[in-house]
């Protein structure tokens, strides 16, 4: 039976335990990462914690929702066997109505049927690493191999640094003014998520830049359950130029080639970004997300 637990009740070891034996469990999903990008976070569990729902939820002017918070990608129904549609419709079923407003993404193993929600397609890249380096640089398009020809051809580097305020200070002074929606205080989360990340030896930070110390471009990866994922990256106009982060991935490719994961590059609906993770020879991936808006008439009228 799917119950409602309040984030005071979870059992967080039962709960981990739970996304640990999932096969397409995510690193979003972990108590401790929830934690981070959304404090108080609650739940939907069924049978003694052998499928798990987090609830990312928020209040705003009395009323809750719910909503994907920034830096994670996929969440929905996690369970140690692949849940079938109609376990997925129990789970969206017993979301309680006093959420009435939702836009959440599930995850690539969550078969929708469309219904009481909205549902919508969202696209990822993954990458299998498990191939030899020359397996998988062959696989590259041609525009990634002038791109990574560029950035030895311009005395690029690539490093292995924890540099987390240069990174993420890269990505809001570029990047960040694409994105409003980001505050300091999500910035400070995703810090926080980076720091326990190398705490756990699961994070790493990847830099590419000059000979002087300049940096062009910086990437974080996170690992769980057999995946790597491209969770954060900045870079500087002059990287587009010297092919600096074409070069970073390929090296981070390069040093993981052969292992039994994948390297998930977190999006993105964006063709341009879409076209460039393809160009590493990462394959198209879909997952669901779903809306579904009970706020009180004049209310919505106001937010539309």
């Amino acid at each position: 039976m799917i119950a409602f637990i309040s984030h005071q009740q979870i059992d967080k070891q039962k709960w981990n335990s739970c996304i640990a034996g999932s096969p397409y469990g995510r690193i979003y999903a972990y108590s401790w990462f929830l934690d981070l990008i959304c404090p108080g976070w609650n739940g939907l569990v069924d049978n003694d914690y052998n499928a798990v729902f987090p609830l990312t939820w928020g209040r705003k002017f009395g009323i809750s929702y719910l909503y994907q918070p920034f830096f994670s990608q996929q969440l929905g129904v996690f369970s140690e066997a692949l849940p079938d549609r109609d376990k997925i419709n129990a789970f969206l079923a017993a979301i309680p109505e006093t959420y009435r407003l939702i836009d959440i993404c599930l995850n690539s193993s969550n078969d929708v049927t469309p219904g009481q929600f909205q549902v919508f397609s969202n696209k990822t890249h993954e990458l299998e690493l498990t191939g030899g380096y020359k397996e998988l640089f062959r696989s590259y398009s041609d525009n990634t191999k002038r791109n990574i020809k560029k950035a030895v051809d311009h005395n690029v580097s690539v490093i292995r640094e924890n540099r987390l305020d240069d990174l993420i200070a890269m990505f809001r002074a570029n990047q960040g003014r694409f994105y409003p929606k980001i505050k300091s205080y999500h910035y400070s989360r995703l810090k926080s998520i980076m720091f326990e990340g190398i705490n756990r030896e699961i994070g790493k930070t990847y830099l590419a830049g000059s000979d002087n110390g300049s940096i062009y471009a910086g990437a974080y990866f996170i690992h769980s359950n057999r995946r790597y994922v491209f969770l954060f990256s900045g870079n500087i106009p002059e990287s587009r130029e010297n092919g600096a982060m074409f070069l970073l991935i390929d090296r981070f490719i390069q040093d993981h080639a052969g292992e039994d994961n994948l390297l998930d590059f977190m999006g993105s609906n964006r063709e341009s970004l879409a076209r460039f993770y393809a160009g590493f020879g990462a394959g198209e991936v879909l997952y669901p997300g779903i809306k579904r808006n009970q706020l009180p008439w004049l209310v919505r009228w106001v937010k539309e």
